[in-house]
């Protein structure tokens, strides 16, 4: 799961480039969801949920995106 955290890392620090790595990290961990079927112990926080993790730091529609992949 590493490349795909540090790729997802990536994505938002350039959707949000005033974030500092922590305020990443942060929004990362904060839009993490741990599907019911996987334990703890094997999911550890979750599936981060980037459109989420966008709206966390603030990111101009990301909002409206978060809305219309719900919809969908």
């Amino acid at each position: 799961a590493t490349p795909h955290i540090a790729g997802l890392a990536a994505l938002l620090a350039q959707a949000a480039p005033t974030a500092s790595a922590d305020d990443i990290e942060a929004a990362i961990f904060q839009a993490c969801v741990r599907p019911a079927s996987m334990p703890r112990s094997r999911a550890n926080r979750g599936v981060p949920a980037g459109l989420r993790a966008l709206q966390l730091l603030g990111v101009p529609g990301a909002a409206s995106a978060v809305q219309s992949a719900a919809v969908a």
